[in-house]
Parts: C-alpha cells; structure tokens; sequence
C-alpha cells in the first residue's frame, strides 16, 4: 500500500473483492471486525455474493492476510459452535493468526494464534503469552510491542474513502470543533480540520492547485467561529 492506492480493471476482475478485504484486514487493528462481518451477512456471504451460499458452518473459513516489508499478517474466521437460543448466528470467531517473516527469511519470532492460545515461536522453542484470548479479539488488542505492535500501526494508518455523504446532514457539511488533523477520517467527518491542516503545515500550492483543476477561478477557505469550530467555504 503506497501512500495512495488506485485499484482499477474490468467489470466483474475482483476490484471489490480486493477493496473489502482490505477494509477487514484494516479492522483488525481498529476492532470492529467481528461486527462489520456480521452485517455483511456472516462468512459464507463474504465467500460468495451470489445466490448459492455456502451452508456448512464448520467448513466456512475466511482467510485473510498481507506482507509489509519483512513481516506478513494472516488470520482466518470461522463461525462459533452454534447453541439452542443463540441470538448471534452471524457472529464469526478468529480461529488462528499469525505474524511471521516473509517466506525464505530466518523465521525467528514468529507470533502463533491457535483459537484461545497464543505463543511466540522462536527456533525450536515456544513460549506461552495469552491463554484466554477471547473469540472476538484479536493479537493486536493484546501485544503492544515488537512486530505485532509494527504491523498494528500499519493497518491503523490505512484510510478508505469510498463513503462520504453527501446530503445536507453530512458531516462534511457541518461545523466542527478544529484539532490538527494530518489524516482525514474514513467518513470525511474531520474534513474541515485535515485541511486547515494542509494550510498551516502542508502543501498549500498543491492544495489550491488542486482546487482550481476541480472548480476553475474558485478559492477553498476555512473559518473559524468564536467557539473554535471549523467550517468550510468555496468562494
């Protein structure tokens, strides 16, 4: 992932399929990942968005995972052991995961999630570090250092932008209390303050530069109330 990612090819090539599954790969290090999956509509319909769903429950695995320099991430979702009277049907569990170095380097440190266990590999020894995780939690919600923590901070700084409102109850639209903002939210909320941002220690040329390719001869300013919020003008 460079600093902006373009997806593009034909109908039907997979662009989605790639684009989702980034977006649950960055949940991961955010939380949020067992309910997104859920309203998704469970597992099998993040297997297959057709008429035919896969009906096994105990067969239904998502795997996931990413390489970042010499580390990689993997993890992969199964649903619970289902019970009479469970209201949660669509809940998936993570079953493994694991933080390893990238095939054909020394794999020392290796980080090893095996349903409740989790162990750290290094050569032929492991060592025990959690042995109660929690279905719905995840390794980067436990491990604050090392490798983990490195891969944890990487999702963490990934954005999606594909759903910004656009009606008069945007948030975009509204007047916001101001905080220096130097990555705007996934819901474009934090708008206004990312680019004051911009103006006070960013690319200020660029930004206008930009502003004028999209609406000719206009200028973007940013004013500020006596309450310190945030609004945002195109003149």
């Amino acid at each position: 992932m460079s600093q902006l990612t373009v997806i593009t090819g034909d109908n039907g090539a997979g662009k989605s399929n790639l684009y989702r599954a980034l977006r649950l790969l960055a949940l991961t290090g955010n939380e949020g990942l067992i309910s997104a999956l859920a309203q998704e509509g469970g597992i099998a319909r993040t297997q297959w968005a057709g008429d035919t769903l896969l009906t096994d429950r105990n067969a239904a695995r998502l795997r996931l995972g990413f390489f970042d320099g010499d580390w990689g991430y993997a993890i992969t979702l199964g649903y619970r052991p289902n019970h009479p009277g469970n209201l949660f049907p669509l809940d998936p569990e993570i079953k493994t995961e694991s933080v390893f170095r990238k095939p054909g380097s020394q794999r020392q440190g290796v980080y090893l999630r095996d349903h409740a266990l989790v162990t750290l590999a290094e050569g032929r020894r492991r060592h025990t570090l959690l042995s109660t995780i929690e279905g719905d939690e995840s390794i980067f919600d436990h491990i604050v250092e090392g490798p983990v923590a490195a891969m944890r901070a990487q999702v963490r700084r990934w954005r999606f932008y594909d759903g910004f409102r656009c009606d008069r109850g945007a948030m975009t639209r509204q007047t916001q209390i101001g905080a220096r903002t130097t990555a705007l939210s996934h819901d474009g909320a934090d708008l206004a303050a990312a680019l004051r941002t911009i103006f006070e220690i960013g690319d200020v040329d660029g930004l206008h530069q930009a502003i004028d390719d999209a609406f000719p001869g206009t200028v973007l300013r940013v004013e500020c109330d006596d309450v310190q919020r945030l609004s945002l003008s195109i003149q």
